[in-house]
């Protein structure tokens, strides 16, 4: 399904999460980002794991806007923070025309297994839905799997994101 809102009302504060800080995206967070990505997808219908090379080239599109997307971090080891969730935004003003104004796109909404169940998905998607509002965007978009076996469809239709669209994927299995 197509899900949008309307970014005129403004989006709820959320609880401040312990332990949890949110992070804009960032070339020194890009692998990280890519682990949490793969493991939060791991189990989701038609996607595979994202290798480094594809990653390195994906995040280069001209319409991700790592300022709008956030990422969750919490201490992590040595290596540094360890980013534990993520909401990726993408903003094509080439698209604008066809939606009526000015919107941005959520590309991805992900938390890794070992911190779901915690509000970080909902705290997350209010903090970029505040983002796009004050960057001037009239309407947020995404995509959903209604099958998506974490529930994504009742995570946003909490924060007001309706149907505009649904459509069907046929599967042929040899």
């Amino acid at each position: 399904m197509e899900l949008e809102r309307d970014l005129a009302a403004p989006a709820a504060e959320s609880p401040p999460l312990s332990g949890v800080r949110f992070v804009s995206y960032a070339e020194k967070r890009k692998e990280r980002a890519r682990s949490a990505l793969n493991d939060a997808f791991r189990d989701h219908w038609g996607t595979q794991p994202v290798t480094a090379a594809e990653w390195a080239t994906g995040d280069r599109l001209s319409a991700f806007r790592p300022d709008l997307s956030v990422l969750a971090v919490t201490p992590g080891t040595r290596e540094g923070e360890r980013v534990v969730g993520f909401v990726f935004v993408d903003v094509n003003q080439e698209e604008w025309p066809l939606r009526g104004g000015p919107f941005g796109y959520v590309t991805s909404v992900g938390v890794r297994r070992e911190a779901r169940g915690q509000g970080l998905a909902r705290a997350m998607l209010a903090h970029v839905l505040r983002a796009l509002r004050a960057d001037g965007l009239n309407h947020a978009v995404l995509d959903v799997d209604v099958e998506n076996p974490t529930g994504a469809l009742g995570l946003y239709q909490g924060p007001g994101f309706t149907v505009t669209a649904r459509s069907v994927s046929l599967v042929k299995r040899f």
